[in-house]
């Protein structure tokens, strides 16, 4: 084994001789490369073969279908933030950045409400995840639009 470089001359020299073996090396290999052998072409067929679809496949496929009937057209969290910052002259990501601003702040808790209404089977740290925030500030934001969670009593 070769000891550690003590001058930056040895260094640059050790350098230079590494890189020179890796383009031999390069070249080498571009020189033992040869062009793929023809493999057999392929007759063409008048009508594609139909697919073989399993009973799991087809199952998938029918709860698949019956899904996208019952969700329809389902806004998604980012559509529904888009809306409320459009609704409020701002983009998404003002809405979601750090500014705790009134007007920010305000859009922001109408956002996190319109989520939280349109999917009220998700976690609050899933939602949080959504906003870029902690669980607990999305439990203030619904607390103080008027939202109860979870937890709370009738």
């Amino acid at each position: 084994m070769t000891p550690e470089p003590r001058t930056l001359e040895e260094m640059n020299a050790r350098f230079r001789a590494a890189r020179a073996r890796m383009v031999r090396a390069g070249q080498e290999f571009e020189r033992g490369k040869r062009a793929p052998a023809p493999g057999p072409k392929p007759i063409p067929a008048e009508e594609p073969a139909p697919a073989l679809v399993s009973l799991d496949e087809q199952i998938f496929q029918e709860q698949l279908e019956q899904y996208r009937a019952t969700v329809g057209d389902k806004p998604t969290p980012r559509q529904i933030i888009a809306t409320v910052a459009a609704r409020h002259g701002m983009t998404a990501s003002t809405l979601l950045g750090p500014s705790r601003c009134r007007p920010v702040k305000t859009a922001r808790w109408e956002a996190i409400r319109e989520v939280r209404l349109a999917f009220p089977h998700r976690s609050l740290p899933w939602l949080a995840q959504q906003f870029g925030r902690d669980h607990t500030t999305i439990l203030h934001a619904l607390r103080s639009m008027g939202l109860r969670t979870c937890g709370e009593g009738a």
